[in-house]
């Protein structure tokens, strides 16, 4: 989209998220009063605004009653993998600029966990994991994400379920992004993936990585009397050593460890040294500072964590598809800004573009989104303070 104009208005944006997303989506008319530009648009307005659909269609003059739109979105989202698979497309092609380089992207993987206060345990996909937020149950997504100056884009997420391996979510979450046609030269890991079964995929599919590795072992007074992963780090000075893993099904991988040292240097009350180690295989890193730099990059990938529940809906829904489409829905919509402010709001010039964050933040994207809706639906009804027994039978509500 080329700028004709200086100004970019709310017409605009809501005009391009719902060209975008619709045939993606493939909504149907469901009734005369509900669209499928009015059903996307009242699920743009459940996302701006942090809220549910009763919220938003108690708020909303003209929109329909929220058990309408429940029903139009369960006719016609009953297939999940179907809707995930949707959704995937919708990501891929918020990206498709980013195929022009050649030399690839660094690519960030991790997990995201939603709280999930249900009662309905036996779910699969409700994952038990170490308490937060009030719950031991949550909702897990993993992401690919590119970390490139502008350019962060989800390339791709899928749902994890209960008992399945990280491999096996690895495996599918790299295959999808692997459709987009974006290169990667590595990829960086949080700590949970220094399995066995994930670093032996990783080496198979020729796939350079980078992740840190768990300090495990047998402790000792020196660092000669440990054993495993912490003889590495018992001694205090950076490294790089060689070190064989086995899992209890007798499985073995190996891979390069790289010990880096630092000093606490008296910050938090803190003396002496401390070292991290990482784990890494296929890259042509020699320092152990170099490791450490590039492996700080996938932290990145925390910011889009924190975007993703700045525009997903809330629901305490039990309907897994409903919940698969507010996750999946944010992080469209987060995609459709980085597109904005790296083809329209930033400024070209010579070396790297100016990119002017401070132009359109997210939140405001999103309430911009919310706002053309708002006025297609009427406006923000008033507050009736006619006492209940008093207002007549057959009044609208």
């Amino acid at each position: 989209m080329r700028r004709s104009s200086p100004y970019l208005t709310s017409t605009q944006l809501q005009a391009h998220c719902c060209d975008f997303l619709l045939p993606f989506l493939q909504l149907t008319p469901f009734k005369r009063s509900l669209t499928p530009a009015r059903l996307l648009g009242i699920l743009l307005c459940a996302a701006a605004w942090q809220a549910s659909l009763a919220f938003v269609c108690a708020l909303l003059r003209d929109a329909p009653s929220d058990q309408t739109v429940r029903n139009a979105l369960r006719a016609q989202l009953q297939d999940h993998e179907d809707l995930q698979r949707r959704l995937n497309r919708a990501l891929q092609a918020t990206c498709r600029q980013l195929r022009r380089r050649k030399k690839g992207y660094p690519l960030a993987v991790d997990l995201t966990y939603l709280p999930y206060y249900g009662k309905n345990h036996d779910d699969p996909e409700v994952v038990r994991n170490k308490p937060k937020q009030g719950t031991k149950r949550f909702q897990v997504y993993a992401t690919a994400y590119v970390i490139w100056y502008g350019e962060r884009y989800t390339l791709a997420f899928t749902q994890v379920e209960q008992k399945e391996s990280l491999a096996v979510v690895l495996k599918r979450l790299l295959r999808q992004a692997r459709q987009t046609g974006v290169k990667w030269r590595y990829v960086l890991l949080d700590r949970g993936f220094y399995q066995v079964d994930c670093i032996r995929y990783l080496q198979q599919a020729r796939e350079p990585f980078l992740m840190p590795a768990i300090v495990r072992g047998r402790q000792g007074a020196t660092a000669a009397q440990c054993g495993g992963t912490r003889r590495f780090a018992a001694q205090k000075r950076s490294g790089f050593y060689e070190h064989r893993l086995q899992n209890r099904k007798k499985r073995v991988a190996t891979v390069r460890i790289c010990a880096h040292a630092h000093n606490h240097g008296g910050k938090k009350g803190k003396h002496g040294r401390y070292v991290w180690l990482y784990a890494y295989w296929g890259l042509q890193l020699r320092t152990a500072r170099a490791i450490s730099a590039t492996y700080r990059q996938r932290f990145a990938i925390e910011s889009s964590y924190r975007q993703l529940n700045q525009g997903r809906a809330r629901t305490s829904s039990k309907d897994r598809c409903l919940r698969l489409l507010y996750v999946g829905l944010a992080l469209v919509l987060r995609n459709l800004w980085v597109w904005w402010h790296w083809e329209v709001c930033s400024v070209r010039r010579r070396g790297r573009r100016l990119l002017r964050l401070e132009l359109l933040p997210l939140v405001a994207y999103l309430l911009r989104l919310a706002q053309i809706v708002q006025e297609e639906l009427g406006g923000i009804k008033d507050i009736d303070l006619t006492p209940p027994n008093s207002r007549p039978q057959n009044a609208n509500r």
